[in-house]
């Protein structure tokens, strides 16, 4: 999952990958990590986007796309569900000066 967030892998590869059935891969996952996996795969991303955000002079579209969201307002409707703050806020708050 780590490896392949950016390329929106489907929950049954994954599933596949690990020889379980599709149902028996997602009650496995959140019973392990208190999520389901398309939750866990939003949290990477934006957690990627955090990295970008911060590290990059990259701009909110240029980091949607790098990061595997379908466009900018998909991005910055996640990133501020999961980080409680939208991205431009968290951009001020992190940069480096």
């Amino acid at each position: 999952m780590h490896q392949s967030f950016r390329d929106n892998i489907s929950i049954s590869q994954l599933a596949a990958a690990a020889n379980l059935s599709l149902s028996s891969f997602q009650r496995k996952f959140k019973s392990c990590f208190g999520m389901s996996p398309k939750q866990y795969m939003r949290h990477l991303k934006v957690q990627e986007a955090c990295h970008k955000i911060i590290q990059t002079t990259m701009n909110f579209a240029e980091i949607s796309y790098a990061c595997g969201f379908s466009d900018q307002s998909h991005f910055s409707r996640e990133f501020t569900r999961i980080m409680k703050e939208p991205p431009s806020s968290y951009r001020d708050r992190f940069k480096i000066r």
